[in-house]
């Protein structure tokens, strides 16, 4: 498998509390040619691929997914 192949990429464990060494980064989920990857290519990506699951993390693209659940998430805070 290519790791370039993957789409609809989720990663998991990110705490901007630890950027930008984001540690407990780790691929949660991914779709290769329309079908979810199984879990034994998750541990074989997370355990033998770290660096390319932490560039993944660190793209601003990634950044400002988590700004916008951020913000999604204080908005349902706000509502009564």
């Amino acid at each position: 498998m290519k790791l370039n192949d993957l789409e609809d990429i989720v990663i998991g464990g990110i705490d901007m509390e630890d950027y930008p060494e984001l540690s407990d980064a780790y691929l949660e989920s991914a779709t290769l040619n329309g079908e979810e990857i199984t879990e034994e290519e998750r541990e074989e990506i997370n355990e033998h691929h770290g660096g390319w699951v932490y560039e993944i993390g660190m793209r601003d693209d990634w950044e400002d997914y988590l700004n916008a659940a951020d913000f999604a998430r204080k908005r349902e805070r706000e509502q009564p």
